[in-house]
């Protein structure tokens, strides 16, 4: 009988096989690598380095992207973007400009929010706070026309007298408040001619005015037409009490017929002009 061969099975030559190529020196290993798989390699680790030096502007970037497309960005993110962002006046003009309504809300309160801790950067970014001023949402604007307000900014009395002729008797409203504060004689006419307006909450305010700059009082007072411009669901609107306003009324173009000559009309300073913004199509269900 001839002696039995030497077999090997197949899982002992994979085996060998393995343990060859392992003990390969690792230039030879290397040697086989093609040349593409080289500069993928290479590549890659070059991404890696960038990305290790450069993760947090490169964050940033992203994050910022993402929250200007989103319809309803969260305060908290825009904030930390904002205090984290290497030039925070550009980085605010950037989130002003971007025409998302939610971020140019946020611009506003939180240069309200550092108007005395950070007057520099409030005053950096003075020429959105006027476009703000005028801005169309009334949320945007109450607090731009509250920052120029107590910042005594020179043009901030102007800016006011502006509101008195928006169409939004919302806005008057809120010019009327804000005049209160710096109230002189040269705001008399304007708010003589506010006392005829459709609204009662505008000529309530209108009266209110005139008695601050003038020291008289005709009896109109704020409850006789609160200035509230939005409820809850079924929540109706306060009545206001149409007869007490127009008997004050009354008295003051009385005394205005009197007076007339001491107070010169004021000249309106022409409007800034505001870019329009792209509003999504929308439909109303009812007229409320």
């Amino acid at each position: 009988q001839p002696p039995p061969k030497n077999r090997l099975s197949e899982g002992s030559v994979t085996n060998l096989n393995t343990s060859e190529n392992t003990n390969q020196p690792p230039q030879r290993r290397w040697s086989r690598i093609t040349a593409r798989d080289r500069a993928w390699l290479a590549g890659l680790a070059v991404f890696a380095l960038a990305a290790f030096i450069g993760w947090k502007p490169l964050r940033h970037e992203l994050v910022m992207s993402l929250a200007l497309r989103s319809d309803a960005p969260s305060d908290s993110v825009l904030s930390e973007l904002a205090d984290e962002a290497p030039n925070r006046a550009r980085t605010l003009e950037r989130m002003w400009r971007s025409g998302n309504l939610t971020v140019r809300l946020f611009v506003m309160d939180y240069l309200k929010a550092r108007l005395h801790i950070e007057p520099a950067l409030v005053s950096q970014m003075e020429t959105i706070v006027k476009e703000a001023a005028h801005d169309p949402d009334l949320n945007v604007r109450e607090p731009a026309i509250n920052i120029l307000a107590e910042a005594k900014h020179a043009d901030s009395t102007i800016l006011l007298r502006q509101q008195l002729s928006d169409t939004d008797p919302a806005v008057r409203v809120l010019g009327l408040q804000q005049l209160q504060r710096v109230a002189s004689s040269n705001d008399v006419p304007a708010a003589i001619h506010l006392l005829d307006d459709p609204d009662a909450r505008v000529a309530v305010q209108a009266a209110l005015l005139l008695r601050k700059a003038t020291g008289l009082d005709f009896g109109i007072k704020t409850t006789h037409a609160l200035p509230r411009f939005s409820r809850s669901e079924g929540e109706p609107f306060a009545t206001p009490n149409l007869e007490a306003i127009r008997l004050g009324v009354q008295q003051w173009h009385e005394w205005w017929i009197q007076h007339r000559e001491e107070f010169p009309e004021t000249v309106m300073q022409p409007r800034i002009a505001v870019s329009e913004l792209r509003a999504k199509d929308f439909a109303l269900e009812n007229l409320d």
